[in-house]
């Protein structure tokens, strides 16, 4: 990869791409709850306090074979990864079986309703190691015009190594 790709990824909080997906993320999160708290919503805070949530918060295109364009550290080191081997990794490589019907039997109600839980489970880091997490919580993330979907967000819940 060129040296300028990975300089681009290599602090994502000072990072003007990773401000905009941290934006797109936040603005469209609509769950009844705050996904960071109101005192952090300030410039650069909101990023830095994304970036080190405790649940790991990825986002995928909705592409064919999506792939995740996005991730905080909890969700890099929950699939055991970088951010430049991040866009590498396609979603049906985390998801069990059970995991991707979950996710495609609630596909509809994201793209109809904006969201869904799915069920706490078993996915599988790129190194091949087994990640329980309590729930999994998907919303549909806009682009800055609010009438296309730029991506799909997922946050893991109370995730660990099995």
């Amino acid at each position: 990869m060129e040296t300028n790709m990975k300089e681009k990824w290599s602090n994502p909080t000072s990072n003007g791409y990773f401000s905009f997906e941290t934006s797109f993320i936040l603005c469209s999160y609509h769950l009844g709850t705050e996904l960071l708290r109101a005192d952090s919503m300030s410039g650069e805070s909101v990023l830095k306090t994304l970036w080190h949530h405790q649940d790991a918060i990825l986002c995928c295109s909705l592409k064919a074979l999506p792939v995740f364009i996005f991730a905080n550290q909890a969700g890099l080191d929950m699939l055991e990864t970088t951010l430049v081997a991040l866009q590498d990794i396609t979603i049906d490589k985390i998801f069990d079986d059970s995991g991707r019907k979950a996710l495609f039997s609630e596909f509809a109600k994201i793209m109809e309703q904006g969201f869904a839980y799915l069920p706490g489970g078993i996915c599988m880091s790129t190194m091949g190691r087994h990640i329980s997490f309590e729930q999994a919580i998907v919303w549909k993330v806009f682009a800055a015009e609010e009438n296309s979907v730029h991506c799909l967000a997922f946050s893991f819940v109370n995730w660990s190594f099995v």
